[in-house]
Order: structure tokens, then C-alpha cells, then sequence
């Protein structure tokens, strides 16, 4: 009996409410282009009239997903496609490379461009003769044939070169961005080389910016977010 007379009935514990669990969402499609992505929204995946209750979000620079405008009772934005490119290798930045290595990942890991094509013959051309470089001011290195790495002629290694990975969609341009490139010797004087990224990671609002005006081009009449 509590202080009024009254008969009542306490726990000693702390109660909470009992939620049943959220049933399950539809399993999204996933998809490795961004073409494909567009052709199931053509096709009406489901029935759904996806221009009146979803919109495209461009994530990131590798994933685009079409989710509905609103969220359900549970608080849950219901994913329908995601498109990802499929996985490739990339380059290893910042990391000192042998000359092999080094020539074998840029020649496959770049898209065509001028400073690309110069980059791979400096890479291609240096010897192992000597020791040290013979002009570094921290900014350009020349290499000559006095010591250091030698190239077959004298060039200068600029600072920075302008480069396209392969970073995003293929289906897309990849986005050009800049790079520290640099050259050194090892203590048995053979030549390894290396890049830096130097852009702050602007080429990924880039990469963003192509794939909406990519996604635009389809007129699918649906909202991207980006």
C-alpha cells in the first residue's frame, strides 16, 4: 500500500516498449554502368513511376543510386538501383616505384593526354649510371648524363604534370588533375619514380559534375542530386 492508501504494483527494473522489427526492404539492383542505370528506369523497374517518387544521388565519383524523395514510417530511404563501375586496378600514388613498375602501372592506369605522353618518356628513358641527380632545387629536377639518374638526352623533370587516371566510370572522360612527379635514385643508383596527388581532391567534384551532365543526357526527367 503506497502513501495514499492505494495498492499498486512497482518494478525494480527500467521497462522499455517493445518495437516490433522493421520488415525487410526490396534488395536494390546493382548495376556497372551508368547507361544500364538509365535503361532500367526506361524500363520501369517494378512499375515504379520513379520521376514522381525518387531522385538520382551521385554519392560519390564511383556511385550513383536512384532512391525514393521520401523516407518510410520506419525512417528508411529505400535504395532501387545503384550503379558502380566494375573494379579496376589504380595507380599507387605517392609511393616510390622501380622504373619497371613504375612504366608498366602508368601505361595502363592513365587516359591519353599530352603531359601523359611525356611523363612515360622520362620514365622510359632513364639509365642507371650514376648516383645522384645533378640539379634538384626542389621544385624541377634535371637529370643528365653528368651523374644521377641519366636519360639519353637532357631533360628537365617538370614539378608538376597534369594526369587522368582511370578514377571513375570508364564510360565517362576521366578528369584531369594535377600531380607531383618525381625522380630519384636507390642506394644502387637504379631509378625509382613516384607521384603525388596535388589538387586537394578537386578532381573528385569534377569527376561529380561529369557524371550529372552524363546522367542529364539521358533526359529521364528525375532529379540528381549531386
Amino acid at each position: 500500500m503506497d502513501a495514499f492508501g492505494r495498492n499498486a504494483t512497482y518494478s525494480s527494473t527500467q521497462v522499455h516498449e517493445v518495437k516490433a522489427a522493421a520488415p525487410p526492404v526490396a534488395a536494390k539492383v546493382n548495376v556497372f554502368t551508368l547507361g544500364a542505370l538509365a535503361d532500367l528506369v526506361k524500363a520501369g523497374l517494378e512499375g515504379g513511376d520513379f520521376p514522381k517518387c525518387a531522385f538520382f544521388h551521385i554519392a560519390d565519383e564511383r556511385t550513383v543510386e536512384l532512391v525514393t524523395r521520401e523516407t518510410d514510417v520506419y525512417g528508411r530511404r529505400v535504395c532501387f538501383i545503384k550503379a558502380a563501375p566494375v573494379p579496376f586496378e589504380t595507380f599507387p600514388f605517392a609511393r616510390w616505384m622501380s622504373q619497371e613498375e613504375f612504366v608498366i602501372a602508368f601505361s595502363s592506369r592513365f587516359a591519353d593526354s599530352a603531359d601523359r605522353l611525356n611523363v612515360l618518356a622520362i620514365a622510359s628513358s632513364l639509365t642507371n649510371e650514376a648516383t645522384s641527380l645533378s640539379e634538384d632545387n626542389g621544385f624541377s629536377q634535371k637529370v643528365t648524363v653528368r651523374a644521377g639518374l641519366r636519360q639519353k638526352e637532357s631533360l628537365t623533370i617538370e614539378p608538376k604534370v597534369k594526369l587522368a587516371p582511370f578514377r571513375t566510370f570508364p564510360e565517362i572522360p576521366q578528369p584531369e588533375s594535377e600531380f607531383v612527379f618525381r625522380a630519384k635514385a636507390n642506394g644502387e643508383g637504379a631509378p625509382q619514380l613516384m607521384l603525388v596527388e596535388a589538387d586537394g581532391g578537386a578532381w573528385k567534384v569534377d569527376a561529380i559534375e561529369t557524371i550529372k551532365r552524363h546522367m542529364d543526357s539521358f533526359n529521364l526527367n528525375i532529379p540528381i542530386i549531386a
